[in-house]
């Protein structure tokens, strides 16, 4: 069989399933959908048919159609690679898809939005977040700590597919993207596995300059200007149940990544505790965290948390909760953010280390012993 382009495949794919099969089963990201996820999400479906054309499986984008949009580093890497949006499909399209009967979870390992469906099987996990023990007979079933979770994808069906013949150049640049930006181009939370595939990539990359690439990538990443700050806010967006002590209480909390400090945010939006309001009603969420990321003027990286309740109550939670997570965090108060009602607490977080996928975690643990 020759090999086919990323696109080409996709096209395949997607005129298989509107010739409505029988069967066949999806792989998604997470819920922010993300470089990482979606180039996992595309990658696994794409290997998949390279090493089984006959076993139908298509990749799902884990948000709307509408919100790829926002997604500017996402669209840079499709048009590198010719990838027409056509030929993908999101949570809109969800209820078009008719006999959908298994679930592959790439960089997430308990299902997230629409695609949390209890009549999908879960047959495959391969993810790089805190392992939440659900499915444990998929098969893979991968849950190791990586830099990006492309890295785990890509070595699972490397060894499995075992012709590195039967892999194309484009498909490494590919995989390259979500490497390079979620380790700083190879310099930050790079894991064993991370080094393992880029030294198989070198042996596709040929003179490519990665380090141009890379700068290329997290500039469209970094670019939220003339976006609402609604599509700022579901850019990078997740949202999670996490119970409260030992009642049947239970809060639903969103979790936001925006690459911005406060201080861009407030010149761009008036009344940003009221937009964080809305979105938090919008999203039907009890509790609304916005976490930035950003470099200073002097070229440090620093991060920021925000917090925001639906209700008086949930702002008691709030604090008690925060009381619990605020040395793991080293968060710091930034007053002038909380004068006003309703009431967005802000805080300068020292823990550089702690991302989201250390932040949700930690209150949820937090909640959960109150």
């Amino acid at each position: 069989m020759s090999v086919r382009g990323i696109n080409q495949v996709l096209k395949v794919i997607s005129s298989s399933i509107k010739q409505n099969p029988s069967r066949f089963s999806i792989v998604s990201g997470n819920q922010s959908g993300d470089l990482d996820s979606i180039v996992s999400a595309i990658s696994y479906a794409y290997f998949n048919h390279i090493h089984n054309s006959s076993s139908l499986m298509i990749p799902l984008l884990n948000f709307t159609r509408k919100e790829l949009s926002s997604r500017k580093d996402v669209l840079l890497v499709f048009q590198k690679h010719g990838i027409d949006t056509q030929n993908l499909f999101f949570t809109d399209d969800l209820t078009q898809l008719k006999n959908v009967d298994q679930l592959i979870l790439v960089d997430h390992n308990s299902p997230q939005g629409k695609v949390k469906n209890p009549g999908l099987e879960i047959v495959g996990i391969i993810d790089h977040h805190e392992d939440e023990g659900i499915a444990i007979d998929a098969k893979p079933r991968i849950i190791q700590k990586s830099g990006s979770c492309s890295s785990l994808v890509f070595k699972y069906w490397y060894d499995l597919i075992g012709d590195s013949n039967k892999i194309e150049d484009s498909i490494i640049k590919f995989l390259l993207a979500p490497l390079v930006i979620d380790t700083s181009n190879l310099t930050s939370k790079v894991e064993d596995i991370d080094v393992q595939v880029f030294k198989i990539y070198s042996k596709y990359l040929h003179d490519f300059d990665t380090g141009a690439f890379y700068k290329d990538v997290r500039k469209a990443k970094d670019d939220i200007e003339g976006l609402s700050l609604d599509d700022i806010f579901l850019k990078d967006y997740k949202s999670f149940e996490f119970e409260v002590g030992s009642s049947d209480v239970v809060k639903k909390v969103g979790i936001t990544s925006v690459v911005k400090p406060f201080d861009w945010l407030e010149d761009r939006f008036a009344k940003l505790n009221q937009g964080a309001k809305m979105f938090l009603e919008d999203q039907h969420l009890d509790i609304f965290i916005i976490m930035t990321s950003y470099l200073n003027k002097d070229d440090q990286f620093n991060r920021q948390l925000g917090i925001i309740g639906a209700s008086e109550s949930d702002d008691v939670l709030i604090n008690l909760a925060l009381e619990a997570v605020k040395d793991q965090l080293e968060i710091e108060t930034l007053p002038k953010y909380t004068e006003e009602s309703p009431k967005l607490q802000v805080f300068q977080q020292k823990n550089l280390a702690s991302s989201r996928k250390q932040v949700a975690p930690a209150f949820k643990n937090a909640l959960e012993r109150l």
